[in-house]
This record gives C-alpha cells, structure tokens and sequence, in this order.
C-alpha cells in the first residue's frame, strides 16, 4: 500500500506528458491475459510494455495492478514470477522498452558456464533515463581515447622494467618453475596485445545488462582477436586513466597471470595467517606521533577515530558486512584474484610508488577510517574483512611481495571494477 501511495504522488507531480486511459486499460488487459492460467505468454507482456506512449502511462498502468488480477500486486513482482533463469534476454527486452517510454530499469544477472542467467527485475521510480548529446559523446569518447596511450605507456614501462621482471619470474618458479618460460614466451604477447589494444563505446540503454550498465568499464577474454576494453558511454568516470590501467590488467591476467593465483590469494588468508582484533588494528595504525602522547584519553580519541567505530568486535561489522554485501550475486568477486591485482595496481598507481617503495599500513589508515573513498582500496579492505580480517601488516608484506608497479605513474584516483 505503501509504494501504491508513492506512485499515486510521482503520477500527481508528471503532468508534462497526456495520459491516454483507454491505452493503458488495454494495456493491462493484455498483460492479465498473458499471465492467466499455466504458462506465461511473454511476448504479449512485452507488446503491452509497447503499447504504452509514456512514464505516465507507465505509472497509470502500475496502479492498474492494486485489482490483483494478474495475481501480483506489483510489476516488478510478477516479473520476477514469471520469468524464470532462462528468460534473461526476455527481461532484457522488457527493460529497453521502458527505457523508450521513460522508465529506468534493470535486469540483474549472474554469471555461469553456460552463460548469464535473470536474476532479478528491479525498476528506479525516480530515475530517468540519460541521454547524451552528440556534443556529449564526442567529447567523452575523445576524454578516453586520449587516456589510452598513456595508460599503455604505463603498463609498457611497469613490464619493461627488470625488477618487474625478476619478481614474476621469482612468484613463479616458487610454485611451477615457470618464471623464465613466462618471460621468454608470454611477455611478448603482453606487449602485441598492448600495441593493439582498442576501446569500443556502448551505452549501458542499449546493452541492458544490469552489471555492465553500472560498469565503467570492462572487458571480455584475454587476446583472441582485438583486446579490447569495453567504455559506458553513459556513466563519466571522473579517472578513466586508473580505470584503463585497471582493465588492462584483466586482460593480462587472461593472457597469463604476473603470478600464480596461488600467490595472489594467499595475501590475504593462509592456514598460519594471524587475525587481527578491534584492538590490535587501533594499534597497529597509530602513527609514531600519537604514540608520543602521553594522555591515556588523547591515546583513547586516537583509537577510536582510526576506526571511525568503538573498540568492540562490533566496530568491524560495517567491513564485514561490505565485504559480504559486495557482489551479491557472484560472492567470490570481493577475493577473486584477478580483481584483487587489478586493484593491487590500482592502489600503486594511486600513491605514486617508485622502485623499492612498498605499500604501509598508514597509506590505507584513511580508507579504514572512512576519511577517504577510492574504489580498488575499498575492494581490497572488503576482501580483507571476509577473510576475518588478517593482520594487515602481513597482509601487506604479502602483497608487496607480488609482482608489483615499479614505474612513478602520473596519477590516480577512484574507478569501478
């Protein structure tokens, strides 16, 4: 009753647009036929979507569900009834023939095997649809094309670079003797992909699927055919530099890991790995001038705000639960190892580390704290917390022991996975 309210409000406020009642009750009656009985005629729930000119048609015909006729009370609801895991292409049909009339919506998915599979169908009330102009387009499109080669001069000097080198070559004669073979025979590749690497638009309207759509940018497989990185035309990431540095190291990863996922997991959780406690973070973060103070409650104010939350168990929850909450519907991206490098990089390139500088405790102490956001940080801490937050002096040992950026990069900033 309560969202019935709230669409009866949004109606009485979009008085922009005319409503033709006699279209939305046909509309409606299309839709409780298709959904009456055993099965689902879905192309006629599309073909009513169809017949709507408008959002405020659209709205019109939501009301039109309080009758419970088509056995749901909601859209969405009989949406994520009747359309089953198979139906993804179907839901996807749906979602762009809302957007014609106004209406933002999304078919989430997860991926498998055999191809991603409907999830759930959602709808943003108060969203609407962005449209770019040409002038738009153009000048984001160029905004990345001119970021491209200098993230590629990036990663050209971080491979280029015997350090880089000798580490890769070290993380994998440690599990499969195969550090020489990857430099000899892989590291080629690396740089064939690089000079041939290629960024192709889209707008998230027309791909309709829920994850990329709310995607900066991604990217598909390793080498076969172009590389290419895939850029949301709709969404202005405000550092497409980090982003591309970011997507380029996928793409390596596909051709072959700098190291052994093996290695890359076990930064952050083995067997003999120590715990961390509320206690032990707080101090391990002080920096060497709050432990010149003397007054147990200065030391006190100092704990707590390199938290941001009590001295409790409690006080690790929010990561936790971030940690948990972070793909819901692909739980293992929050660790997974390709991600974790990507944002490992990321990370590097935000600080601007030279050769032999390593990341610390009080570079990430602002992140933990929740002073300062940056995406590939935040990533790495929620990985961190679902591993039920191992010592983060060790962890960081081992993640400097990866093979790492050794190269000053030119800046950084946040980017989306």
């Amino acid at each position: 009753m309560k969202s019935n309210i709230k669409l009866t409000t949004l109606l009485k406020q979009a008085l922009t647009e005319q409503v033709d009642m006699n279209r939305v009750n046909k509309a409606y009656a299309q839709t409780v036929t298709a959904v009456k009985g055993m099965g689902t005629d879905i192309p006629a729930v599309l073909n009513s979507i169809k017949m709507l000119r408008n959002r405020d048609e659209f709205l019109e015909y939501m009301l039109k569900f309080e009758d419970k006729k088509t056995g749901y009370t909601k859209f969405p609801a009989m949406i994520n009834a009747e359309y089953d895991r198979f139906n993804l292409a179907d839901v996807q049909k749906i979602v762009a023939a809302l957007r014609n009339i106004g209406v933002v919506s999304y078919a989430e998915a997860d991926a498998g095997l055999l191809g991603s599979k409907f999830v759930k169908f959602n709808i943003s009330w108060l969203a609407k649809p962005t449209v770019l102009s040409k002038k738009d387009r153009y000048n984001r499109k160029k905004q990345w094309l001119t970021e491209l080669p200098k993230a590629v001069a990036f990663w050209k000097a971080w491979l280029s670079d015997p350090i880089t080198k000798k580490r890769v070559e070290q993380n994998w004669d440690t599990w499969y003797a195969s550090g020489k073979f990857q430099i000899k025979y892989v590291w080629p590749k690396y740089f064939d992909m690089l000079n041939k690497l290629y960024i192709k638009f889209y707008d998230s309207y027309k791909n309709n699927d829920y994850l990329v759509s709310r995607a900066y940018a991604y990217v598909l497989g390793d080498s076969i055919g172009t590389p290419t990185i895939y850029v949301n035309l709709e969404l202005d990431d405000p550092e497409k530099y980090d982003t591309l540095v970011h997507e380029i190291q996928h793409i390596i990863y596909g051709i072959k890991p700098l190291n052994p996922e093996k290695k890359i997991t076990n930064a952050f959780v083995t067997q003999n790995t120590k715990r961390d406690t509320p206690s032990s973070i707080s101090a391990s973060l002080m920096t060497s001038a709050t432990k010149k103070l003397n007054t147990g409650m200065a030391k006190a104010k100092v704990v707590i705000a390199s938290l941001g939350l009590d001295m409790s168990p409690e006080a690790l929850i929010t990561w936790k639960l971030r940690g948990q909450r972070g793909r819901p519907n692909d739980p293992d991206y929050v660790c997974r190892a390709t991600e974790k490098m990507s944002n490992i990089m990321a990370m590097r390139n935000y600080f601007k580390l030279k050769p032999g500088q390593k990341l610390t405790l009080s570079m990430i102490k602002p992140y933990i704290e929740g002073k300062k956001q940056h995406t590939d940080i935040d990533w790495v801490l929620m990985c961190w917390a679902k591993n039920d937050f191992p010592d983060l002096n060790q962890m960081l040992n081992r993640i400097n022991l990866l093979a790492k950026n050794n190269t000053a990069p030119r800046r950084g900033g946040p980017n989306l996975a």
